[in-house]
C-alpha cells in the first residue's frame, strides 16, 4: 500500500470483483473497468451491476471496456466471424 503514491494512473482491466475489491481499488486511486460481463446473468455480474447502481463505483472512476469480440457471449465471436 505504501507505493501506491509511486504508481502512474491504472485500471483494473475487466473488474468482476466484490464490494470490498471494489473500495480497495478505489481508496488506492485505480479506474475500474467495466465490460459486457455486466450484461451476463451471472451472480459476478449482479454483483457488478449492484456496485455500479449504488454508487460504488463513482463515475468519474469508471473505464468503458469493449474487448469485443473475445469477452462476449456463448458462440458469440463464432457468429461474429461468420457475419464477415
Amino acid at each position: 500500500r505504501s507505493n501506491v503514491a509511486e504508481l502512474p494512473p491504472a485500471v483494473v482491466h475487466c473488474f468482476t470483483g466484490t464490494r470490498r475489491d471494489a473500495i480497495e481499488y478505489i481508496d488506492r486511486g485505480f479506474y475500474i473497468g467495466i465490460t459486457g460481463f455486466i450484461l451476463k446473468n451471472t451472480e459476478g455480474a449482479e454483483e457488478v451491476k449492484t456496485l455500479l447502481r449504488d454508487g460504488v463505483i463513482p463515475i468519474e472512476k469508471i473505464m468503458i471496456e469493449t474487448d469485443a469480440p473475445y469477452l462476449g457471449f456463448a458462440n458469440s465471436r463464432d457468429a461474429f466471424l461468420e457475419g464477415e
